[in-house]
């Protein structure tokens, strides 16, 4: 982003004439809040700029937003008390990562008729959060959730993709609206496993991600709830949080509100997009007829590798690299499921059923 945050603030506060005016589209985004000093940072992102970023986190947003301003987050709360909040359809993609989520993401971003939020920072921020004595922490959740679901017609709808962290929030998510879905992808633990030790950022992203399961856990019959994720080596790191977000995943889809959550097994958005993107499509109030899916199927950006757009990947492609990765790591993550095992797992909770289902606890 050009010049200096200072001078984007300026220059966006004449775009920004009330905080009132945040409630109205989707152009000023939420990225992040600074909990002790109760300020909110908002970019200015248009349409393109949404479509353009794989994710709107803190860096992506900065590239492709142009102005950036702080708004205090009394003041906030304070318009929204003034702007009756419209109820509408929402739809949350929940996921256990490294599972073809952007890919779905992608592909709902092609849709006419969705507003999509890849990721954001600020719903990661308050589920990092989620047990630490944030003051109204449940008001500026319903809040942040107000911001991140706007869109620019009354006959859009927006899908928000959660990051990793926010996979224990899901059944405040389908609380927050009664009109609310929720589609929550999982692969394979193998398959996991194998993408986890494909590079040392993933190996220390899973185990930050299971740390925080491990230490915002309170209350949560999560499996493993006793180790010490400390003394765990990285396969066991990726065993053990896999299984923790099937947890996760099944409470969901056994719960009170199950009627509105679908399971995808990931590895189907890259197999079988046709069944899946009319899947998802139902679950979010939309109809998607045969000469868009062959549109959406065909379109190049579904054919990028998620993390580099540079690089083209498909099917055929993941296949490929996994069986690789399986020759490399094969007898390392025999020995993590064994050792996972020795806790009375069900083997039958390993796998993702190939179609849409419910899933039972072990």
């Amino acid at each position: 982003m050009r010049g200096t945050l200072q001078d984007d603030r300026r220059k966006a506060r004449t775009y920004l004439s009330s905080p009132k005016d945040l409630f109205v589209s989707p152009d000023w985004y939420p990225l992040k809040m600074d909990f002790e000093r109760r300020y909110v940072t908002f970019v200015h992102m248009s349409q393109t700029a949404y479509r353009e970023s794989t994710f709107h986190a803190s860096r992506a947003a900065h590239r492709y937003g142009k102005d950036a301003i702080e708004i205090r987050l009394d003041d906030i709360l304070l318009a929204a008390a003034d702007i009756p909040a419209v109820a509408k359809p929402v739809h949350f993609i929940l996921h256990c990562g490294l599972c073809c989520s952007t890919l779905l993401t992608r592909y709902l971003d092609l849709l006419p008729s969705s507003v999509v939020m890849k990721e954001p920072h600020l719903l990661t921020q308050l589920a990092l959060a989620r047990n630490r004595g944030i003051a109204d922490w449940q008001e500026i959740f319903d809040l942040s959730l107000r911001l991140l679901t706007r869109t620019y017609g009354p006959a859009e709808i927006a899908t928000i993709k959660t990051n990793i962290p926010c996979n224990p929030l899901g059944t405040r998510f389908l609380q927050h609206s009664q009109q609310a879905t929720l589609t929550f992808v999982m692969i394979s633990i193998r398959d996991f496993m194998l993408a986890v030790l494909k590079d040392e950022y993933r190996r220390g992203l899973v185990r930050f991600w299971n740390r925080d399961l491990s230490d915002n856990a309170t209350g949560c019959a999560l499996p493993f709830a006793d180790i010490q994720t400390d003394k765990l080596s990285v396969e066991q790191h990726a065993a053990c949080f896999w299984l923790r977000t099937r947890f996760l995943c099944d409470d969901l889809a056994s719960g009170r509100e199950r009627s509105r959550v679908m399971v995808l097994n990931g590895q189907r958005i890259a197999d079988s997009p046709r069944d899946v993107l009319s899947d998802v499509a139902g679950r979010c109030g939309r109809t998607v007829n045969e000469e868009q899916l062959r549109w959406l199927i065909d379109h190049p950006s579904v054919h990028q590798h998620s993390k580099n757009t540079s690089r083209r990947y498909d099917a055929q492609s993941r296949r490929n690299e996994l069986e690789e990765l399986q020759q490399q790591y094969g007898k390392q993550i025999d020995a993590a499921l064994d050792w996972a095992m020795s806790f009375g797992i069900n083997p039958d909770w390993l796998t993702i059923p190939e179609t849409d289902a419910v899933i039972g606890q072990a």
